[in-house]
């Protein structure tokens, strides 16, 4: 894969994390797709908060700029920010039985041009056939997968640039994907929204359909299926989500936000 995260913090200890401030939130369908037809100068990201991104937001390993923008991953997360917020929140689940359909069918009408980087060898190439053929007329400008040394990223971010993709998709899983969504202003002032998506690349070119079945959807046990299909999961569960959950029962509301943040010295 791109690299390794340790998760030691790269920082040193006085090295202040920034926190993102509460604007930076998309909480609805419509504040996602309206900030991805944005008008832009330069790149701008948009990353998915949970239990295992919050604690990498901590360790330093994600470094949250002013410009990005945060989304609730899963309904823990979009009820911890409900609560602690206040307001409405919802989680915006971009994959097929979420947002992709909504952006790509508008940037199919729009006429913006998309890229992909992302899954296993071979995985992007088969997600951009998909991606044709369900959305005739969606231009896919650039697909590559996400197993590449590290000393290679700026030249791979050179080469998407010259693409000139109105959308990018970064599909590498946490933290990678951000770090890497991080380093592109670094190498090019190319005007783009780039959209985390852990692995939606590979579960689109395994499954072909929707990763998810509809009755898992409707019931919001997406998270259930997920474990039934990638087991190797689970330590991320018992590790982050777990102690999350026991928090924000003991604590209340674990959140990241100026103002806001709370429980931060537990996860060191």
């Amino acid at each position: 894969m791109f690299f390794d995260v340790p998760l030691e913090p790269p920082m040193t200890p006085d090295t202040p994390v920034r926190k993102p401030d509460c604007d930076q939130l998309l909480r609805r369908e419509g504040d996602f797709v309206s900030w991805v037809f944005a008008d832009r100068t330069g790149p701008e990201i948009v990353w998915y908060l949970n239990p295992h991104t919050l604690a990498h937001l901590r360790a330093g390993h994600i470094v949250t700029g002013r410009g990005d923008r945060v989304v609730a991953d899963g309904g823990l997360m979009a009820r911890a920010l409900k609560q602690g917020l206040g307001g409405l929140c919802r989680s915006l689940h971009f994959d097929f039985s979420g947002l992709a359909k909504v952006v790509f069918s508008q940037m199919r009408d729009r006429g913006a041009r998309l890229a992909v980087v992302g899954g296993r060898p071979g995985e992007a190439v088969v997600f951009r056939q998909i991606i044709e053929q369900r959305f005739p007329g969606l231009e896919v400008v650039f697909a590559e997968d996400g197993y590449f040394p590290v000393t290679h990223a700026g030249a791979l971010i050179g080469r998407i640039a010259k693409a000139k993709p109105d959308v990018l998709l970064v599909s590498m899983g946490s933290p990678r994907q951000e770090i890497f969504a991080q380093d592109i202003a670094k190498h090019t002032g190319h005007a783009m929204a780039v959209i985390t998506c852990g692995g939606f690349v590979g579960q689109t070119a395994t499954r072909r359909a929707s990763y998810y079945p509809d009755l898992f959807v409707r019931l919001n046990l997406r998270w259930m299926y997920r474990l039934h299909r990638e087991p190797r999961l689970f330590a991320r569960l018992m590790r982050y989500y777990l102690p999350y959950m026991l928090r924000r029962v003991v604590l209340g509301p674990d959140l990241p936000f100026n103002g806001r943040d709370r429980g931060s010295d537990l996860l060191g």
